[in-house]
């Protein structure tokens, strides 16, 4: 007995299956990473999974579900950016969970109807949109309660520990450095300087400083100012410093940023106070 089997179309199959998964893994993360990274992620899950079809003599269930678990661990490391356990290990079950689903459906269906391609696709892209659709769904039923981190910042032997919002509409780039740009309140970064510092600050910010006081918090803070443009302002300008580390503390993962680039709002940053830095979703790529 034998059958015919062609790598280029287990290879198709596989990648799409692989991108959708991935797709759907990042959105229940709330990554960051952009579907060209979950595509180079199918890429190598379908690669991977043709490599084993072509070197194993014999193909066993056991060996063939461990390899793939393998394989998954690559893909959502290089699709999603995960790579904290804790959050590897959720996208781990959220990755399965999804192809559990996706899997089901196929098998639900009859042996004809699965043979063929046509179909497949349509039932797999389907199945893809109504999980794309439940989550986002779910997500927006859930709460329009704003996503909320812990931060703490670090410079010069100081720490301040603050609250922050998750804000994906945040798309500050200090062009300088090449630096997310976190914006936070002045008072509550003033925390982490001393007096001197933060009259040098405020002068530098109100573009008051003399030129005594901007060298010595060149040395230290590098401020500079960046252009923006927010809701209700067509453009001003940021300015902006620099800490040692900031470290930020979301849905079970901790991100370390070194040199991390602030942005300093000489306003309250939050309406009811519940929160005084909005990060930015790019710091995770840093």
């Amino acid at each position: 007995m034998y059958c015919e089997f062609y790598l280029d179309v287990f290879f198709a199959v596989n990648l799409l299956l692989d991108f959708q998964l991935l797709c759907l893994t990042n959105l229940m993360l709330w990554g960051t990473a952009n579907p060209l990274r979950a595509f180079w992620g199918g890429i190598l899950g379908a690669a991977g999974m043709c490599l084993f079809m072509v070197l194993s003599p014999k193909i066993h269930t056991g060996e063939a579900v461990m390899y793939y678990g393998i394989m998954a661990v690559v893909m959502i490391r290089t699709g999603c950016g995960c790579r904290n356990p804790g959050n590897l290990f959720l996208g781990l079950l959220t990755f399965f969970g999804g192809a559990l689903l996706t899997g089901g459906v196929l098998t639900a269906l009859p042996y004809g109807i699965r043979k063929s391609l046509l179909l497949f696709l349509t039932i797999t892209v389907t199945a893809y949109w109504i999980l794309y659709i439940g989550i986002r769904l779910c997500k927006y039923l859930k709460g329009k309660e704003p996503p909320l981190c812990q931060i703490t910042l670090t410079f010069q032997g100081r720490k301040v520990d603050v609250i922050g919002l998750y804000d994906t509409g945040n798309r500050l780039f200090d062009r300088k450095t090449g630096k997310a740009v976190s914006v936070m309140e002045y008072r509550s970064f003033c925390g982490l300087l001393d007096k001197e510092q933060c009259t040098l600050l405020e002068q530098f910010c109100k573009m008051k400083a003399e030129e005594t006081g901007s060298s010595t918090l060149s040395g230290t803070l590098n401020p500079r100012f960046i252009f923006y443009t927010s809701v209700g302002c067509t453009g001003s300008l940021l300015p902006v410093v620099t800490v040692e580390q900031m470290t930020v503390r979301y849905q079970g993962t901790k991100k370390q940023v070194k040199h991390a680039a602030i942005g300093l709002s000489m306003t309250a940053v939050s309406p009811d106070k519940k929160y005084e830095i909005i990060i930015s979703p790019a710091v995770w790529e840093f």
